[in-house]
């Protein structure tokens, strides 16, 4: 299973919420929102349930960004 980044990025795109403020509601730096969204460092299971809920993303798509079958 793998990241999706390019659907992470279009959901995140699409809210319209900030990077800085989603940073912040996650506890990390947007360094580090960064790193985590390009796929390079992973996010933790906590960020997931967070990110459902500011993302407002549906479990089928929490699945298909952070489950993807590669």
């Amino acid at each position: 299973m793998s990241f999706n980044a390019e659907l992470f990025n279009t959901r995140l795109n699409q809210s319209g919420i900030k990077k800085k403020v989603l940073a912040k509601k996650l506890g990390i730096t947007p360094q580090g929102l960064k790193l985590k969204s390009d796929g390079v460092n992973e996010f933790k299971v906590s960020e997931i349930s967070v990110l459902c809920d500011e993302l407002r993303l549906s479990s089928d798509d929490r699945d298909l960004i952070f489950f993807a079958k590669m």
